[in-house]
């Protein structure tokens, strides 16, 4: 994250893409030129889908940001600690199946988007409508991603309950 004396901070998302961080609002514009994309390819074609299957897809093209968002807005969205999404000014995505089945949620009065499915409520991407940035859920891909998150982002405003959670138990199934 950035910082000019007299500015919001600016964390870059996207190369090419600025966010400005105002109080707890996420702005995104994109920038005209100059941007080096240190992007990563989760496949050359990664494909993915909902909890029931019901709308799959495939995603063409580079990530360039992962990022885990601890805002409330995503915390409500997620249901969890945090949201986990992909970032991408260039991929491209082609709905195979179910894509009547896809609804869009916009939150008036800000820039968060939800897309899920109809039948089983699970998180599919999106594209932010003033940019064109391609937002990818994770947990939508199927197969690993053979990356780490880049960072968490709203950290500052994260749940009291998220601190030293890699302290916890750990169990390979549900525990007895």
């Amino acid at each position: 994250m950035q910082r000019t004396p007299g500015t919001s901070p600016t964390l870059t998302l996207v190369p090419g893409v600025d966010t400005d961080w105002e109080g707890r609002k996420l702005h995104i514009r994109r920038r005209r030129r100059g941007c080096v994309s240190k992007g990563f390819r989760v496949d050359s074609l990664a494909t993915g889908q909902c909890l029931c299957g019901a709308v799959t897809f495939r995603i063409s093209g580079e990530f360039e940001s992962f990022f885990l968002c601890h805002c409330t807005r995503c915390r409500r969205d997620s249901g969890s600690a945090h949201s986990a999404n992909l970032f991408s000014s260039t991929a491209k995505i082609t709905w195979l199946s179910g894509e009547a089945n896809i609804r869009t949620f916009r939150l008036s009065g800000s820039r968060h988007v939800k897309c899920f499915c109809t039948i089983c409520g699970s998180a599919l991407p999106f594209s932010q409508p003033d940019d064109g940035v391609l937002v990818v859920p994770a947990g939508s891909l199927d197969g690993a991603l053979g990356r780490r998150p880049d960072a968490h982002i709203c950290f500052s405003v994260r749940a009291d309950w998220d601190d030293d959670l890699a302290s916890l138990s750990r169990f390979d199934e549900f525990p007895a």
